[in-house]
């Protein structure tokens, strides 16, 4: 893999699996993407963090998507939306890696080419340490770009005093007040 991204999803939202996938992202610089089930697994605000997956088409996050060349799909589960679109033809130019306590329920939308079924936490460790023990290097330059667009789009509007408040000063101001590891739904 040249272009990895980790996609975290419902099922990584477990004690064990959450320090597991914090060590895995901060300790091989992949960057990552929530789904909504997945969202608090690892604190937005992380330098690598590209936002939570809706099926849109032109957003930052699908950017990020259309350029990785294997996604690690951790605890993906089938009662969320997919968190990005599958071809079934020669389109489909990445390799798509499930890795969860169940096996892949594979259907039009959802077909990971591998599957990795067990204990995400232990899995997700021996990832680490095989990429680490190969001292594997990725090419995140265009990871960097879209995460640096995506903070600017943010940043915008965090300052307006219109009203009514538009969401980007709203989401500021509640975690200006939350504590770290505070959640608001």
């Amino acid at each position: 893999a040249k272009r990895p991204l980790l996609m975290i999803g419902a099922g990584a939202n477990r004690q064990r699996s959450i320090r597991a996938i914090r060590q895995f992202v901060d300790e091989t610089g992949i960057y990552f993407f929530t789904t909504q089930m997945g969202k608090g697994v690892i604190d937005e605000r992380h330098p690598q963090y590209l936002g939570c997956a809706a099926l849109s088409s032109e957003d930052y996050l699908n950017a990020a998507v259309g350029v990785a060349d294997v996604i690690i799909n951790v605890g993906h589960d089938t009662v969320e939306k997919p968190p990005f679109f599958m071809y079934s033809d020669a389109k489909e130019e990445r390799t798509v890696i499930h890795l969860n306590f169940y096996p892949a329920l594979v259907d039009n939308v959802y077909f990971p080419q591998v599957e990795v079924v067990g204990d995400i936490a232990n899995a997700i460790w021996q990832f680490k340490e095989f990429l680490i023990a190969e001292n594997l290097h990725f090419d995140v330059p265009m990871y960097k770009y879209i995460k640096e667009a995506i903070d600017k789009a943010l940043i915008a509007g965090t300052t307006d005093t219109s009203f009514p408040m538009n969401i980007a000063k709203v989401v500021k101001d509640i975690r200006d007040v939350l504590p770290e590891d505070g959640i608001a739904s």
